[in-house]
């Protein structure tokens, strides 16, 4: 027998297993007594009044306002508590041609509960560890942080970045450090594809997001199986590198032929990874549906032999980046709790 097995069947193991399996009832059902947690989990009366004490003291169950009225009887309801912990979470992104900050804090069923958009003159270290710090200290339930970049961390810096001041910095070293959370970073282009698939419940095997910003170099995403593609040193999907015609390092002073590349990448793509579905994020100044059919006809005639990818164009990149962050920090705060359960073992 397998070691995994054999702990699978020690006493605290299988407690932990109750627990989530009762929270998960509850998330799902939204209130129910102890009789229907009882019926639904195929455990006793005793062991769901000790699982709820449990859960009743760490404040992810509540008692509901409400009760249950059968048989002339009424019975306490239990329900998930969302705001037991929260998420903090940072994006750094272009909007309206400048390069911005946006703070939220989303509660355990990812619901925003605060938002605010950061100044211009507070995007630097400073400015967002001073923000961060008063959200902390605000709002004391936040678990986990989840920091949204339009860049990559390279051997811990980050080397490849939009904002001019946080190049070569070393952005989770310095998170970590001041803030003592578990911490999540996640490329802008990474976290969108993954907001995307979320929303769509897309089970595709091979998804790809193209993302074309107005004033910067374009980026990628590739999500194999659910799983992000990061590469050896995290530059998976770093199309402006690609050896094309376009030469991004002077972009947008020198002008770039963007409905070329942009066939030209999907081309590469397809070449590469033979995707199922290609989101390209951009608007319709620099490619309209148009422009897209007739790239569409040009990959059919150096395709005759295949199914194309879905190519769809969407605008709503801020929205699926914001989502990505915080499935991404949700995952976190309930793997670090994982972690301080198997310890506590």
């Amino acid at each position: 027998m397998k070691e995994k097995e054999i702990k699978s069947n020690k006493p605290q193991h299988i407690r932990e297993n109750n627990l989530e399996y009762i929270e998960f009832l509850l998330k799902k059902y939204t209130k129910l007594s102890q009789k229907e947690l009882a019926q639904l989990s195929g455990l006793s009366i005793v062991t769901i009044k000790k699982i709820l004490e449990t859960l009743l003291e760490n404040g992810s169950v509540q008692e509901s306002d409400k009760r249950s009225i059968t048989g002339g009887r009424s019975a306490r309801l239990y329900e998930y508590n969302p705001r037991h912990k929260l998420l903090l979470v940072v994006q750094l992104t272009e909007t309206e041609e400048q390069m911005r900050g946006f703070y939220s804090i989303c509660d355990m069923q990812g619901k925003s509960i605060y938002e605010e958009v950061a100044s211009e003159n507070a995007l630097s270290w400073v400015g967002i560890s001073t923000r961060i710090r008063e959200l902390i200290d605000r709002y004391e339930a936040i678990a986990a942080i989840a920091f949204g970049v339009p860049g990559v961390e390279v051997q811990g810096k980050l080397k490849v970045i939009d904002f001019p001041s946080l190049l070569n910095f070393e952005l989770e070293k310095n998170l970590i450090k001041q803030f003592d959370l578990p911490i999540v970073i996640e490329n802008d282009v990474n976290a969108a594809l993954l907001g995307y698939s979320s929303s769509f419940h897309n089970r595709e095997s091979i998804a790809v997001g193209l993302y074309y910003p107005m004033n910067f170099p374009p980026g990628a995403a590739i999500v194999i199986n659910g799983q992000i593609l990061n590469g050896k040193n995290g530059l998976a999907g770093e199309v402006k590198s690609l050896p094309l015609e376009a030469k991004w390092q002077n972009y947008p002073r020198i002008p770039i032929d963007i409905e070329k590349n942009i066939r030209e990448v999907i081309q590469t793509i397809i070449s590469m990874y033979d995707p199922d579905r290609i989101i390209l994020y951009t608007n319709p100044e620099m490619v309209s549906s148009n422009q897209l059919k007739q790239i569409e006809e040009e990959l059919r005639v150096i395709y005759p032999y295949i199914d194309l990818p879905v190519i769809k164009i969407s605008t709503f990149f801020t929205e699926d980046y914001m989502k990505g962050l915080i499935v991404r920090g949700l995952e976190t705060i309930e793997d670090a709790d994982r972690f301080i359960g198997n310890d506590e073992k």
